[in-house]
Parts: structure tokens; sequence; C-alpha cells
């Protein structure tokens, strides 16, 4: 199973990708909070724009995001859904106060790209 799957149809309809979990601000954090529900630990982010013309891709200036997110030595699979998810929450807000006060973005939305690992058996 693949993150999209777990995403009900009007989240996955936004994404901006038919594999991968690919969505604007709000609606990344519903999709994030709906991964750790069901007990997926997140890998990281990667950011991505909407560009007027309806293009989509890496963000002018290049890539942003965050490194993968490693399950620490003796963590247990909950501590690693519940840390890699407050690091990325805390990452996609402040990417996203950042975002909106450069000016220079005011005509691209921004989407964030979710990578996740299913629970462990």
């Amino acid at each position: 199973m693949e993150e999209i799957e777990l995403l009900p149809q009007a989240l996955r309809e936004q994404s901006l990708s038919e594999q991968e979990v690919v969505l604007p601000y709000h609606e990344a954090l519903d999709a994030l909070e709906l991964l750790v529900r069901a007990r997926w630990a997140l890998l990281g982010w990667e950011g991505w724009v909407k560009y007027p013309d309806g293009r989509h891709g890496h963000p002018p200036g290049g890539v942003m995001g965050t490194e993968s997110i490693e399950r620490e030595t003796a963590e247990t699979w909950e501590s690693y859904v519940q840390r890699s998810a407050r690091f990325c929450v805390e990452t996609i807000n402040q990417e996203q106060q950042a975002w909106d006060v450069n000016p220079g973005n005011a005509h691209l939305i921004l989407y964030f790209c979710l990578t996740a690992a299913p629970p462990e058996e």
C-alpha cells in the first residue's frame, strides 16, 4: 500500500501526483495527521510549487525539504512515528511562513510531497 491510498478521495484528488502525497499546506497537514493515525512514520517532505499555468515541480532556486528522518537505535515504532510527525509539522510550518512573506512567491502555490513508511508488523 502507498501513502496516497490512505487518504480520503477528496484529498487524493487535490494531490499533484497520483502516486505520491503532494498537497498544499493545510491539506498536507491533514494528510500527515491521517498517516500518523495509521501508524505510518514520516521519512520527510519535499517542496513542490504549482505555477499559474498549471505546471508543477521543484521551487525556483532548488529543492527544499528535510533530510531523511531515520529511526533511532532502540526507539519504539510509536515514538518514531510521533517524533517524525512533530519534526515534519514544525518544518512545514516554518517553510510555509517563510514562503508567505516572500513577495516573489505570490504567484506560486507551495505544495508538500510527504514520504512515509508503513507500520512495522
